[in-house]
């Protein structure tokens, strides 16, 4: 995915991109990028501008990256970052309020966080003895596979 590097993307998901990158790691940018340039490649080739995009056409693009043989769970993820550009193109108000829902209308987004389970004070204070010695990311790490465990538990 490298190369969608370089190639220019539409001014607003490039505004978007600067947004992201100063929360996300360049990798993450990375993925984005290459999300957003198959994305708006697809749009291309259908000749179709982004606000006449329709829930139909987002099942479309789906299926154009199966065809370029992506994995389902790259194409997921794909799908995933397009649903949060677009997301920010409303709060931008540079789409109408709804697109996102109107586009993704079996996305809840509330439910993400209450699928994660609540950790008990033990492993509050493991994770602040582990902090205190190691890289935020393996705290994370770590914090993900006891949410996990206490979820299936």
């Amino acid at each position: 995915m490298l190369h969608f590097r370089s190639k220019p993307l539409p001014e607003p998901a490039e505004r978007y991109l600067v947004y992201v990158a100063t929360s996300r790691s360049p990798n993450t940018i990375n993925l984005y990028r290459a999300s957003l340039h198959h994305f708006f490649r697809f749009l291309a080739q259908i000749k179709l501008a982004l606000e006449f995009t329709t829930a139909r056409h987002l099942q479309e693009f789906d299926e154009d990256l199966e065809r370029h043989c992506l994995k389902f769970v790259t194409r997921k993820a794909t799908l995933s970052h397009v649903r949060i550009f677009i997301q920010w193109l409303e709060d931008q108000q540079e789409l109408p309020q709804g697109t996102a829902k109107r586009l993704f209308p079996d996305y809840r987004g509330e439910n993400i966080f209450a699928l994660q389970a609540n950790l008990p004070a033990l492993a509050e204070r493991f994770l602040e003895v582990l902090r205190a010695s190691s890289k935020p990311n393996t705290v994370s790490g770590y914090r993900s596979g006891l949410r996990g465990f206490y979820r299936l538990h």
